[in-house]
């Protein structure tokens, strides 16, 4: 049987470089992946369901304010074979002579570093760089549209979503673009400054979780951070303590996962 198993492209947020897993949020773990292929996830509340709202109207926002003119298709399916059993399945944002991937800002963190610091998210960017890889186009822009003038990440959870639409129309939209590259020799730029990963350690990542979702077993590391920073892939995560259980016991996977099931309260 032929790709029976997809890796999402929403979980290609990381790399592998020398051997070591860099991620710098939980989706490019390994063993969220593995979860997430056995229908294990954190359960959908008010807050997820806010932002996923913002998302989808910050599209047709950008569309009025950005793509005036331009030939684009959106939301444009992209799929390959990683191995026999193993394809990448995701959703590009738009595609048209560049890739546009799109992100929405509500939280003063997220504002901070990337509005007046300038320096985007690098979870961020290697998603973008796994489409342009996937969809052989060597150019692309990250876009985050800032709604921190009247939404608040922390409240997303209590406003209805006539709320945020509203607030959403209100907002001033400020705006950051990034522009991505994929140069000659298969590595990235970022605003023509190199980038710390290349099209070998995104194909690595691919393989690796790959390996992962045949074979289903606990990848024995956690995500390192290439930034120097407080946080990482496992500051929020709630599955922390079970992995450093696994890491003193090296219990079964069938374990793990009924364990993360049991944490995180949902099987799809």
């Amino acid at each position: 049987m032929t790709n029976t198993l997809t890796l999402r492209g929403g979980n290609c947020t990381g790399y592998i470089k020398n051997g070591q897993l860099i991620a710098e949020d939980s989706n490019g773990c390994f063993r969220r992946i593995l979860l997430r292929a056995k229908g294990v996830e954190e359960a959908i509340d008010g807050r997820t369901e806010n932002v996923f709202h913002l998302g989808h109207l910050s599209e047709e926002l950008f569309e009025q304010d950005k793509l005036q003119g331009i030939t684009y298709e959106k939301e444009k399916h992209v799929e390959h074979p990683i191995t026999d059993k193993v394809k990448f399945s995701g959703h590009s944002d738009y595609v048209g002579e560049r890739v546009y991937e799109l992100k929405s800002a509500t939280s003063y963190n997220t504002y901070k570093k990337v509005f007046t610091k300038g320096t985007p998210k690098i979870s961020n960017v290697v998603q973008l760089c796994t489409y342009m890889l996937a969809l052989e186009i060597p150019e692309g822009s990250l876009c985050y549209t800032s709604y921190t003038d009247v939404l608040d990440y922390k409240d997303m959870g209590g406003y209805t979503k006539e709320q945020v639409t509203s607030y959403a129309n209100a907002s001033i939209r400020e705006t950051k673009f990034f522009t991505v590259t994929i140069d000659d020799d298969g590595g990235f730029e970022l605003d023509g400054n190199s980038l710390d990963f290349n099209v070998d350690n995104l194909l690595q990542f691919q393989r690796t979780a790959a390996d992962v979702l045949e074979n289903e077993y606990i990848y024995p590391d956690r995500p390192a951070s290439l930034e120097t920073t407080m946080f990482n892939a496992c500051t929020f995560c709630k599955l922390k303590p079970l992995c450093t259980d696994w890491e003193t016991e090296r219990f079964e996977t069938t374990t793990f996962v009924s364990r993360a099931k049991q944490i995180l309260g949902e099987t799809k």
